[in-house]
């Protein structure tokens, strides 16, 4: 709904025809990709960053004791797949708008970003009773609970560059919820500064442009202290976006209680239900944290944390794309364009 007119004919050249201009059509294809023997090995790393001594909520480092895989991670992956849509053609462009797509996506989901427990994976919880981990809360569990609590908003609005942004999808009311009440009620005053980035700061010469991003390692120890930059020469800035976002982690996503939850003792029957069940995933699963709460999940809602997380990647995607496909005149960075919303 930000993008320019020219910005969207652009996008319709590039996709296939199937995904009928719309990027979210594409935006889950390197989940779908990444286990295909072309794609696999490489492209998974890309889906994260985690930084070396990063304990939420404990202590949150990001990249002062180095990184993980300072040569394979989503920060990288951003800049690189920005160059390649911005020079490349045919189908490495169109992979590489994918990919790009989606990890803008994940660079706003906070657990992507962090060093414990492979991104929250390894962390069993409860989210409304249901057993599941707490990065798949952050990935799916928050946002569906919000989409089906949503009540109004089931029909179109008048600003028609709402509208003709979606896809009569299960999350139109979500979306519309989103823009309406957030893109002009409650972050109409900051949302045009999200995509601006630090002028000249970073370095241009740490990524070389492949649509396989098989990086080679120069014999550097894993994990490494190597650094990691932006690139000042392009529209996008995902080290300098990531610092807040990292910080949620220590804020909120890893609650205190993970670290000091001490479940109830199990009832004589529970015990025997367990015994009983051994294998067949009960055993103790439920007596793990529910996130569920009113200081957890409710806390989320109230804050909208993850409406802003998800408002401000499609912010930040539109106006790189914008800069990509529509340059302003004059060659200053664009940012969010001034766009009539009706």
């Amino acid at each position: 709904m930000l993008l320019t007119d020219k910005t969207r004919d652009q996008i319709c050249d590039i996709l296939p025809s199937w995904t009928k201009c719309h990027l979210a059509a594409v935006a889950a294809w390197a989940d779908q990709i990444k286990r295909q023997p072309a794609y696999r090995g490489w492209s998974a790393p890309l889906h994260y960053v985690n930084p070396l001594e990063d304990w939420p909520s404990k202590h949150c480092e990001f990249g002062e004791h180095g990184w993980h895989l300072p040569e394979s991670n989503i920060l990288l992956a951003i800049n690189n797949y920005t160059r390649i849509v911005e020079e490349g053609d045919g189908e490495e462009r169109d992979i590489a708008l994918r990919f790009l797509v989606h990890y803008m996506g994940d660079l706003h989901q906070p657990l992507h970003l962090v060093g414990r427990e492979k991104g929250g994976n390894g962390i069993k919880v409860r989210f409304e009773r249901r057993l599941t981990n707490l990065h798949s809360v952050w990935d799916g569990g928050l946002i569906t609970k919000a989409i089906r609590e949503i009540h109004n908003y089931t029909h179109p609005v008048p600003e028609r560059r709402i509208e003709n942004a979606l896809r009569g999808a299960i999350y139109d009311p979500y979306v519309r919820w989103i823009a309406k009440e957030g893109l002009l009620g409650w972050w109409q005053s900051e949302y045009s500064t999200w995509s601006l980035c630090p002028e000249g700061e970073g370095d241009s010469s740490l990524v070389k442009p492949q649509v396989f991003f098989r990086h080679e390692r120069e014999g550097l120890p894993n994990p490494s202290t190597k650094a990691i930059a932006d690139d000042p020469t392009l529209p996008v800035c995902p080290l300098h976006w990531a610092r807040p976002l990292h910080k949620i982690n220590c804020d909120i996503a890893f609650p205190k209680e993970l670290d000091d939850f001490k479940p109830d003792s199990p009832s004589l029957l529970d015990s025997v239900l367990d015994l009983f069940f051994a294998g067949r995933g009960r055993g103790g699963d439920d007596h793990l944290l529910e996130l569920d709460t009113p200081q957890y999940a409710g806390r989320i809602r109230n804050e909208k944390i993850m409406e802003k997380l998800l408002a401000m990647g499609g912010v930040r995607l539109a106006a790189a794309l914008n800069d990509l496909f529509d340059p302003p005149v004059g060659g200053a960075p664009g940012g969010v364009r001034n766009m009539e919303w009706n």
